[in-house]
C-alpha cells in the first residue's frame, strides 16, 4: 500500500550452536541475534527477518509473533486511521523470527535407536523495543505493543519439549517428530486495556506442532 519508498539496507544477521555430545546424552544450545528497526518508514531499513523455515521454538515467533504481525498490517491499514501506513505488508513476519537476542538451551536424551527426546528453555530479548506502527501513532510516539500495551524489550520466555524418530525407509532417511511449547510473555506483548476487556491476559500461550520428513 502507499508509494514505493527508497531505503539503504542496514541489518544484520547471527546465528549459532554449541553441542556437548556423551553416550545418549547431549547438551546443546543456540544464539541468535537479528537486527530490529524502530520506524519501518524511515530512510534505513536495519530490521532482519528469518527465513520462517528457519524455526528457534515453537509458539513465540512461528505462532504468536505471526499473528500479532498480521494484526499490525491490518490495523496499519485502516482507513479510519487517516493515511494508511506506507508498504505496511511488510510488517507480517509470516513466522519468521524478527528483532531478537535470542539464546536456547536444550538437553536431550536417546531412549532407543533413533528415537529421542528433549527439552529446553528459549530466553528471547528485543535489542529495538517491539512497535505496532498504528497503535504507536495514536499513543502519540509511545512504543505501543499490536495489542496496545506499552512495549518494553523482552519477548519472553518459552518452554520447549519434543519428540524425534528417525530410521532408514526405503533405502531414504524418514524422520517423524513432536513438539510443544508453553510461552510466558514478555513486555514486548503487553495488552492494552481494550484488549484486557475482551479477554486477553498475560497467562501462559500453548502451541504445538508435528512434522514428517522423508529424503528421497
Amino acid at each position: 500500500t502507499g508509494l514505493l519508498v527508497k531505503q539503504a539496507l542496514r541489518a544484520f544477521a547471527w546465528a549459532g550452536r554449541t553441542t556437548l555430545l556423551a553416550a545418549r546424552l547431549s547438551v546443546a544450545i543456540d544464539s541468535l541475534f537479528l537486527s530490529g528497526d524502530s520506524d519501518v518508514q524511515d530512510g534505513t531499513a536495519t530490521g532482519f527477518r528469518a527465513d520462517p523455515n528457519y524455526q528457534f521454538g515453537v509458539v513465540l515467533f512461528d505462532q504468536v509473533v505471526r499473528a500479532q504481525s498480521a494484526r499490525s498490517v491490518a490495523t496499519a491499514t485502516d482507513p479510519a486511521l487517516g493515511a494508511p501506513l506506507n508498504q505496511a505488508e511488510r510488517l507480517a513476519t509470516e513466522g519468521g523470527a524478527i528483532d531478537t537476542l535470542a539464546f536456547f538451551p536444550r538437553i536431550g536424551y536417546r531412549l532407543l535407536p533413533g528415537l529421542d527426546v528433549y527439552g529446553g528453555v528459549l530466553f528471547a530479548f528485543a535489542p529495538v523495543v517491539p512497535r505496532d506502527p498504528a497503535n504507536t501513532r495514536l499513543a502519540g510516539g509511545a512504543a505501543r505493543t499490536a495489542l496496545g500495551g506499552a512495549s518494553e524489550g523482552y519477548w519472553g520466555t518459552e518452554y520447549d519439549f519434543g519428540a524425534r524418530f528417525r530410521a532408514l525407509a526405503w533405502g531414504s532417511l524418514l524422520t517423524l517428530g513432536v513438539e510443544g511449547g508453553a510461552l510466558d510473555p514478555g513486555p514486548a506483548m503487553n495488552a492494552g486495556a481494550a484488549a484486557r476487556a475482551n479477554g486477553v491476559d498475560d497467562s501462559l500461550l500453548f502451541g504445538g506442532r508435528a512434522f514428517a520428513n522423508y529424503d528421497f
